[in-house]
């Protein structure tokens, strides 16, 4: 089997379950009026960028023309980049909502898009500039040259790394905050187990996910790293998605409207079944 292609499918599969995990948010938010709040309307933000990022790496890249790997690469860096600047975003949002007891927080939500969609746009139009897109190996994304490698950083590596530190910093404050606060009311000890609990896992989903990838990416700087250490990056990188849906969507609100659900079917099922 030529190695290119089982990177292809390495990042094939793993999309494949970030699409179905990004999908399943997608689906429980319209099928729940319930769950159509604003918390829940930033997962689902997350989760549109994810599908179309995870959807995209489907593309076999390995075998298709110049054109369509420039749309792939494009699309990859966009749509990538949506999703770091937007968990950022998310991360801000429940700092201001716990730790400072800001209200505006809901009315900012078009400029935190906005700006996530114009810094990724941006992000796209400079490589595209210098003919920087292009195909890496397993799939299209900017080339491996020296101006590439500093638009890897700058539009990549560099923001990622910065909002891992960023919700790292401010997933602790919050953390100290909850625990502040249900130590004077102890019926909160429960639920605020769950929220450090779940708080503690958002930055662990990006360090899992960019660690391998970025280790990778600065070796190939300087040398010439086995192929098998870039699937396993890619690989975990594409998982993200995967794993932002079980981190962000399997939150007790989802749980309960779920299981609501089939409590109301088992329900009618048994009626049935005594008429």
């Amino acid at each position: 089997m030529d190695s290119f292609y089982a990177v292809y499918l390495i990042i094939a599969v793993a999309s494949i379950f970030s699409v179905m995990g990004s999908l399943f948010i997608l689906i429980i938010y319209v099928k729940y009026p319930n769950l159509q709040c604003f918390a829940f309307r930033l997962v689902v933000y997350l989760s549109l960028f994810n599908f179309f990022e995870s959807s995209s790496q489907l593309i076999p890249s390995y075998k298709i023309d110049p054109k369509m790997c420039l749309y792939q690469s494009m699309l990859n860096q966009f749509f990538g980049l949506c999703n770091i600047l937007w968990t950022g975003f998310i991360c801000l949002i429940l700092y201001f909502q716990i730790c400072e007891i800001q209200s505006n927080f809901v009315r900012n939500e078009k400029l935190y898009l906005l700006l996530t969609l114009l810094i990724s746009s941006i992000s796209i139009i400079i490589p595209v500039s210098f003919s920087s897109f292009g195909y890496v190996g397993g799939n299209c994304w900017i080339k491996e040259h020296e101006l590439g490698n500093l638009f890897r950083f700058v539009f990549f590596f560099i923001p990622a790394w910065t909002v891992i530190a960023l919700i790292t910093i401010i997933y602790i404050k919050i953390i100290r905050t909850v625990q502040r606060e249900s130590l004077l009311i102890t019926e909160m000890t429960i639920s605020s187990n769950r929220v450090i609990s779940k708080l503690k896992m958002y930055p662990i989903v990006m360090i899992v996910g960019f660690l391998p990838l970025t280790v990778y990416r600065i070796f190939e700087v300087f040398i010439d790293p086995p192929i098998w250490l870039y699937a396993a990056s890619i690989g975990f990188y594409t998982c993200i998605g995967f794993m932002n849906a079980v981190v962000y969507g399997l939150n007790e609100a989802v749980k309960d409207e779920v299981f609501k659900t089939y409590l109301k079917q088992d329900v009618c099922i048994s009626m049935e079944d005594e008429s």
